[in-house]
């Protein structure tokens, strides 16, 4: 059928006639006489295209398949059928709905008699209303199933519930072969559905399932949850145990500065250096049993994102972690003014010995790899997103905001794989706060600091 020639005739809501290009697909949907809630339903589809019938019952937001469910009637034909809609589904009320899908879907409905329905049919006054109130509190329903859509393997689920009606209840996860790796009885009928996601490697995608099942029917919710991997403890084995600290004084260093870095090592080799993002070594010296060691940054002129790395060895085992600094370049004195400058007199400076030479390791240049990219969106009313880009080859991602006095306001675990990844600012965040990533990367775990101003 063509939208552009499509005419739908005004007739009441049980009816349907659509015309286009002289192609008809008609209906009628109206109830029987009786007490029961029997429905006749005469379907004409004169258009060259299949038509997919399928038949439901809608209380709310909810529908409820009603046998025989689906079918297809065939192009150039007619069709007659009676619905008979069960008892207790028809006077818990609602609407009978009959939906035609071809190229387009349309929708025939009637309504259901209800509990005021039920009045006639038994003569009764009070017996007749409880029982239609039976009917409609008896009929088994789930109201609340708020499923979580993120969730972490080998780490509790929660799922706050509300069932209603006669009947017991049961939840089944299943992944996606199509295998129920939880289920259980839920006993209450209310309260917070609790259990364990199972452990994987990977992420994983699961449909939890929540059934309803008592005398006067069933009802079923299913939502999807995703389950991201566990993440893994930075350093394993023996590595673990040579680094057992690393810490600077101030994540903040003044261009030409001193680093100040106090580590706990078992190592009795090791060297602290302090590199960029290409990985070229700027100062570096061997650890001191004392646990503290002092490194100076050249003079760059211009605010720098360096990592202080701490690499140590013992035997076989090797171990290295690392900690993002942000170098502050001073602010450029004003230009003197031109007459100052030509009175000046010039003054004579003897020239300076030659430094010694460094006895720095030579800087391992590798091919250069991306930076780190941060940027804030959002407004005051929707609140503020921080959102960065993930240093290739990182796994066990995670991203943490943090006040100033080092309070953390967020946090949120990165899938691997992962080239951005965002995290919401609490509302009400203003001002200066701090962007922690903290990932593996090689044998080391390593961290990165980004000063962030949020409107």
């Amino acid at each position: 059928m063509h939208a552009a020639a499509l005419v739908m005739r005004e007739l009441p809501a049980s009816s349907l006639l659509v015309e286009s290009d002289g192609n008809r697909l008609g209906g009628e949907l109206r109830r029987l006489r009786g007490w029961r809630a029997r429905y006749s339903l005469a379907l004409a589809n004169d258009s060259p295209l299949h038509v997919m019938v399928t038949l439901r019952a809608r209380r709310g937001d909810i529908e409820r398949r009603l046998p025989p469910g689906e079918f297809w009637i065939d192009p150039q034909s007619h069709a007659d059928l009676t619905i008979d809609v069960p008892t207790h589904v028809a006077y818990a009320g609602g609407s009978l709905v009959v939906r035609l899908v071809n190229a387009q879907i349309h929708e025939m409905v009637a309504p259901l008699p209800g509990p005021a329905g039920i009045f006639g049919a038994l003569l009764g006054g009070f017996a007749v209303a409880a029982v239609a109130a039976g009917f409609v509190f008896a009929t088994p329903r789930i109201d609340v199933f708020a499923v979580p859509p993120i969730g972490v393997s080998n780490s509790l689920l929660r799922v706050p519930y509300r069932t209603a009606g006669l009947g017991s209840s049961a939840y089944a996860l299943i992944d996606d072969r199509g295998v129920t790796v939880r289920s259980g009885d839920v006993r209450k009928r209310a309260g917070t559905l609790a259990f364990t996601l199972p452990s994987a490697q990977r992420t994983q995608s699961y449909i939890l399932q929540m059934r309803e099942t008592g005398p006067l029917g069933e009802a079923e919710r299913a939502e999807p949850v995703t389950a991201l991997p566990e993440p893994a403890p930075p350093m394993t084995g023996a590595a673990s145990a040579l680094i057992d600290s690393l810490a600077i004084d101030s994540w903040q260093i003044p261009d030409g500065g001193v680093v100040t870095v106090r580590y706990r090592t078992s190592a009795r080799s090791g060297v602290v250096s302090i590199k960029d993002a290409q990985n070229t070594v700027w100062a570096s010296d061997k650890i001191s049993p004392d646990g503290v060691t002092q490194l100076r940054i050249p003079h760059f002129g211009h605010d720098k994102e360096l990592r202080v790395a701490l690499a140590v060895a013992r035997g076989d085992v090797h171990a290295a972690s690392s900690l993002g600094v942000q170098v502050v370049a001073a602010p450029k004195p004003a230009p003197a003014p031109a007459a100052v400058l030509a009175a000046a007199v010039p003054v004579a400076v003897a020239p300076q010995a030659a430094a010694p030479p460094r006895d720095d390791p030579p800087a391992q240049t590798p091919p250069p790899v991306e930076q780190q990219h941060v940027n804030v969106v959002g407004t005051n009313v929707a609140g503020f997103t921080v959102r960065t880009s993930i240093v290739p080859g990182a796994t066990n991602v995670r991203l943490a905001l943090e006040t100033a006095d080092g309070q953390t306001i967020a946090s949120e675990y990165v899938q691997d794989g992962a080239t951005t990844a965002s995290v919401d600012a609490p509302p009400g965040t203003h001002g200066r706060i701090v962007l922690i990533a903290t990932y593996d990367l090689g044998q080391g775990q390593e961290s990165t600091v980004k000063t962030i101003d949020i409107p």
